[in-house]
């Protein structure tokens, strides 16, 4: 598999801190290394600009997700599968701008791990926190203007959205949540048969996935180190064997792994966990 890999290393809009701190630890820890080891292949290194200019945070955002959305187009057109490695998740924004631009009319979907919907609103949100916002923006709750900027005006279709592993959620979330089409597993859910019927529900009609995992889904007893810590969580052989359920019915667009915080890391315990989630879930490919 020819792979390119797209460091985003930011936390919001701050410049290698806190979880932007991950590309750079990830790739000391071996991640090159160990992908060729699996065959597979890195074709590009890119990564976002160190500089966003001034003005507002929401006018830096925007500038950085239409740069990564150029750069997932750039992946695609050199026949490469684009992995993102975040940063946080507002990456997501500009992965998806970036996968529309290239996909033009083709439909794609979402597969989403994470602890937390991130399906809440500047109107819903009870902590302000933009990271907890990106799933709903790109289905064309909120945050349009940064949506805009990245480029993405026509918004992912939520009956085509699946949230796995997901077990914390802000009360007006949860009734967003509920009023959408999105299909919601949770922990239990995730080692029954209903990520296949939930695959075949979701994605039947549509040829690629992007899978997007924030690794606050993994239970910390794995991933110790995020800035959002949620117990209760999913286990990496549970996430591997959704996105195998995932995969056999679809083939990846895009993968991205964020929220990874070195700072709070445990003896690179998640450091660790991701790179082996990584290799897995593209040796499904």
């Amino acid at each position: 598999m020819d792979i390119s890999l797209i460091y985003v290393p930011y936390d919001l809009d701050e410049f290698r801190a806190g979880m932007g701190l991950a590309p750079q630890a990830l790739k000391e820890a071996g991640l090159l290394e160990r992908l060729q080891s699996e065959k597979i292949w890195v074709k590009a290194e890119l990564e976002t600009p160190s500089d966003l200019g001034g003005g507002a945070r929401l006018e830096r955002l925007g500038r950085l997700e239409a740069a990564l959305a150029d750069l997932v187009v750039h992946a695609q057109a050199i026949h490469t599968l684009p992995v993102i490695l975040g940063g946080d998740c507002l990456s997501a924004i500009g992965v998806c701008a970036g996968l529309r631009r290239y996909l033009g009319e083709e439909e794609f979907g979402i597969a989403w791990f994470d602890a937390h919907g991130d399906f809440n609103t500047p109107e819903t949100t009870l902590s302000g926190y933009l990271g907890g916002m990106p799933l709903a923006s790109v289905c064309g709750h909120g945050l349009d203007r940064l949506r805009w900027d990245a480029g993405l005006e026509k918004p992912v279709d939520e009956s085509r959205v699946m949230l796995l592993g997901v077990h914390d959620l802000d009360d007006p979330e949860i009734d967003l949540l509920e009023s959408s089409a999105i299909t919601c597993l949770f922990p239990a859910d995730i080692s029954t048969g209903k990520v296949e019927a939930a695959t075949q529900a979701c994605f039947g009609n549509v040829a690629q996935v992007y899978l997007h995992v924030d690794i606050d889904c993994i239970d910390p007893h794995y991933a110790p180190g995020v800035s959002f810590k949620s117990s209760n969580g999913i286990s990496p052989q549970q996430l591997t064997d959704a996105a195998s359920s995932i995969s056999n019915h679809t083939s990846l667009a895009a993968l991205t792994l964020a929220a990874i915080n070195p700072a709070l890391d445990q003896e690179d315990k998640t450091i660790q966990t991701g790179i082996d989630l990584l290799v897995k879930v593209l040796s499904l490919s």
